[in-house]
């Protein structure tokens, strides 16, 4: 399988997005931790990139491209779930970042957001992103595992609470 640059062009939006989560994850090591707040916008500025990649691939005519030898494709389907997922992530970034920023207003102010957080968040929606694309049941496979597990990672992320905890034992037996 020769993969070619009509190949790398088309997976782009998924490349940002696993990019830019890897890239959140060292600069969330590296800051210190009054300058936290800048986690939420990085993964926004993600998102976003992610989506206005999206947006000119599709209207180029990459909208119709079916590559890796058929299992992955970047149809009018695929570019719609994936502004479907872009939003829904966009909204679960916007709700938690009173969380992470430790507001004066906020009900829980002694329990933060890390920056895990949202590094999960966008490794889950890369993963939604391969299977809204894909046209293989392999493919299908690898964006449902990289979607789920971030998930479980999610559910036990409050790993103080008991039901947190007993909650992904659930999700990963189901």
């Amino acid at each position: 399988m020769d993969i070619g640059i009509i190949d790398i062009i088309t997976i782009l939006p998924e490349m940002i997005i696993i990019f830019g989560a890897c890239a959140i994850l060292l600069i969330d090591f590296t800051i210190p931790d009054n300058r936290k707040c800048v986690i939420p916008m990085l993964s926004l500025a993600t998102v976003l990139a992610a989506a206005v990649t999206t947006g000119v691939l599709s209207y180029y005519g990459f909208g119709d491209a079916v590559v890796f030898t058929g299992m992955f494709s970047a149809d009018g389907y695929a570019t719609f779930f994936k502004f479907i997922l872009y939003t829904a992530a966009i909204l679960t970034i916007l709700l938690s970042i009173r969380s992470s920023c430790k507001c004066p207003g906020s009900v829980d102010n002694k329990s933060s957001l890390s920056g895990e957080y949202y590094v999960l968040i966008l490794f889950a929606l890369s993963g939604m992103m391969v299977m809204a694309s894909g046209r293989d049941l392999l493919s299908l496979y690898i964006g449902m595992e990289l979607m789920s597990l971030p998930i479980y990672a999610l559910v036990a992320f409050k790993n103080s609470d008991k039901r947190s905890i007993e909650g992904a034992m659930k999700y990963v037996i189901l």
